[in-house]
């Protein structure tokens, strides 16, 4: 091969490197709109994360009232249970004496 072909031969190489690489160039503004789309995309899941967050602290505080509710409530209940039992003794212990009766134990 003389110096001519060699440089034919060179030349021929180098025009499919640019050719193949113009294809790559065509292809970049394809990629950019994947790569904003994905922006788009994550954007729009950090917006449902967040409505997401907010939902669950809001329903952790409805739960935190519920439970302090509901505690009071049974507080409340066991209090008037107990009114409600040492009534019933007195009663007992009044009817025991009337009647002449010892006391249970």
């Amino acid at each position: 091969m003389n110096t001519d072909e060699k440089i034919l031969k060179v030349l021929e190489d180098l025009q499919t490197d640019v050719k193949a690489m113009k294809g790559d160039v065509g292809k970049i503004p394809a990629i950019e709109k994947q790569l904003e789309q994905q922006g788009k995309r994550l954007e729009t899941l950090e917006a449902g994360q967040q409505a997401l967050d907010l939902k669950v602290e809001a329903i952790h505080d409805f739960q935190k009232k519920a439970h302090t509710e509901i505690m009071d409530s049974l507080f409340e209940s066991n209090e008037t249970t107990g009114r409600a039992q040492k009534v019933l003794e007195k009663r007992i212990e009044r009817i025991e004496k009337h009647l002449g009766l010892p006391p249970l134990k």
